[in-house]
Parts: C-alpha cells; structure tokens; sequence
C-alpha cells in the first residue's frame, strides 16, 4: 500500500511538473505569438507612413508637372500670338517695300525726266530705322521664346520620365 502510495505520489509530482511545462511553453507561445503581432502592426504603421509620405511626394509631383503644363500651355500660346503678329507686320512690310519699290522706281524714272530736261532737284527718303529696330526686337523675342519652350518642353519630359519612375517604385514597394 506504501509501495502504491509512493507510486501515486510520483506520478502526481510528475503530472503537475508536465502541466508546468505545457503552462510554460503556451505562456512562451503566447508571448512570442504576441511579439509577433507587435511587430507586424508596427511595420504595418510604418508602411502605412512611408505610403502616405510617398502619395504627399507624388502630388507634389503631379502639381509641379501640371504647373509646367500649364506655363508651358502659355508660353506656346503667347508664341503662336508673337507668330501671327510677326506673319501680320511681315506681310504688312513687304507691301509697303513693295509700294516703296515702286515709288523708288517712279523718282527714278522722273528723275532720268528731269535730268534730260536739266531740272534735276535732290529727292531722298529717310532710313525706316524704327521700324527695323521693332522688327529685330520681335525676332530676338520669337527666337528667346523658341529656345525657352523647347528648354521646357525638355525640362516636362524629364520630370514626366521621373514621375513613372517613381509610381513604377511605388507600385514595386507596396507589391
């Protein structure tokens, strides 16, 4: 009966040691579970940062683009202005050279007149010089114009080629 008790008794003490272990490796278990879950909401909240920190860039990108867009919008529409006007006093001075020419023609003509008849008088005209000075101003202004546009043109498809790139990482990041 001793023998018997003694045998219960052991077996008691080593039940409740195993119940210690099994309580021990589920409180483990459950920590090390818990860690986890700590881990992954905190890479989680990170992520989420670095995703809204790079969706603020992005908008910013898309801003700055589209205020290039528009400036570049502007600036071609003003060049198309300066283009017409141009192709306006252009035609307007090859009608006056024209009326010039033939006039030019007719002193010379009457002159050769008078000169035959011996009444020769000194008939000249004045440079256009204002006008040639408006007229190299225009040039000058349509060539800077051309130079900045296609300068900007350049600039919007650098920044348009950077932006893919970067939803191109973005989209590689957040997969």
């Amino acid at each position: 009966l001793n023998q018997k008790i003694e045998m219960l008794k052991q077996g008691k003490v080593s039940l409740m040691k195993k119940q210690r272990e099994a309580a021990a490796k589920h409180r483990d278990s459950t920590d090390a579970k818990s860690r986890e879950i700590m881990t992954l909401k905190k890479k989680e909240r990170k992520d989420g940062q670095k995703m809204s920190r790079l969706e603020s860039e992005v908008q910013k990108h898309k801003n700055n683009l589209q205020k290039r867009a528009d400036f570049c919008d502007k600036l071609s529409t003003k060049l198309k202005q300066t283009e017409v006007h141009l192709m306006k006093v252009l035609s307007q001075r090859k009608h006056d050279l024209r009326k010039r020419t033939q006039q030019t023609q007719r002193q010379k003509h009457q002159r050769s007149e008078q000169k035959s008849e011996g009444k020769l008088t000194n008939v000249g005209f004045a440079p256009d010089s204002e006008e040639i000075s408006s007229l190299n101003f225009l040039l000058e202004k349509l060539i800077l114009d051309r130079a900045s546009l296609s300068l900007l043109n350049v600039k919007y498809e650098e920044k348009v080629a950077e932006y893919s790139d970067l939803m191109r990482s973005m989209v590689k990041e957040v997969k």
